[in-house]
């Protein structure tokens, strides 16, 4: 009633309506549009509306009641507010998708590659003159794109910040790198042998030929464990080597689920034209 006098002065009549049958207790005001006075219009705009927001503030403050203030960040609809409580909302998930890709990936087209395989289209992820100024994302199950601006998804998201984050976790992630427990079974005169094996494939040994011939198996073992060498003589230690073989799986597991994902939907789409 204090704000009510406030803001309307003693020109408008008013009701307040106290509700208490709900969990959360909360009023109403409602007020004749034209005063008493003049019979002039009540001129609602957003100069009012600032008054009466400060006005609750600091009638607030006086009673020792919370001030909320602005954040600073975009208003959501009731939609994504409603979706975000169900822990449904699409644009919160994008984001933890690629929170999860820069933690992983040790380049930004891994990043992106990343991204991909978690079953996203994306445009606009190069830099350049001719390049498009934002990067999109779209889920394969939805129409549209969303921009990475700072209006749609906000500051962190654009193409610019994550591969600023992205660097900025390569470095931190050097400079904690443990380099001490380097091999030093490898002398530097066979790097180039060892630089060759890094960037083959471990080779699967449980095929029938292989129990069939020892000498295949035996050879097969060897080339595995110079592969395996070497990847470790590049990484630099245990740790590193750990992360980059659980980003090689990760990229590889979502890429499976993302092929999943799309074989199902091409199947759906065959029935659909089936029935036309």
């Amino acid at each position: 009633m204090e704000l009510a006098d406030k803001v309307l002065e003693g020109k408008y009549s008013y009701v307040v309506s106290t509700h208490i049958d709900k969990g959360h207790v909360h009023n109403h005001i409602i007020f004749c549009a034209a005063d008493n006075i003049d019979h002039k219009k009540y001129n609602d705009c957003k100069k009012s509306y600032w008054r009466i927001r400060n006005l609750s503030d600091e009638l607030c403050t006086e009673h020792g009641l919370s001030v909320i203030f602005p954040s600073g960040e975009r208003g959501k609809t009731y939609k994504e507010w409603l979706t975000g409580k169900q822990n449904a909302s699409w644009k919160t998930t994008l984001k933890k998708h690629i929170d999860e890709a820069i933690k992983t990936a040790e380049t930004y087209e891994d990043c992106i590659a990343l991204i991909c395989a978690k079953g996203y289209e994306i445009k606009g992820e190069a830099f350049g003159e001719n390049t498009l100024k934002y990067i999109s994302f779209r889920p394969l199950d939805r129409k549209h794109f969303i921009q990475g601006s700072v209006k749609s998804l906000g500051a962190e998201y654009t193409k610019e910040r994550i591969k600023a984050r992205l660097e900025e976790t390569a470095a931190a992630r050097e400079k904690s790198r443990n380099t001490p427990d380097r091999c030093a079974a490898f002398p530097k005169k066979k790097k180039t042998v060892v630089q060759n094996y890094s960037n083959r494939s471990l080779i699967d040994t449980s095929a029938e030929k292989f129990a069939e011939s020892p000498g295949l198996k035996h050879w097969a073992d060897i080339q595995n464990l110079k592969t395996a060498a070497a990847s470790y003589s590049e990484a630099g230690s245990i740790y590193e080597l750990e992360r980059q073989i659980a980003a090689k799986s990760t990229l590889a597991k979502t890429a499976r689920q993302s092929l999943v994902e799309t074989e199902r939907q091409l199947k759906d789409f065959g029935q659909i034209l089936n029935l036309v």
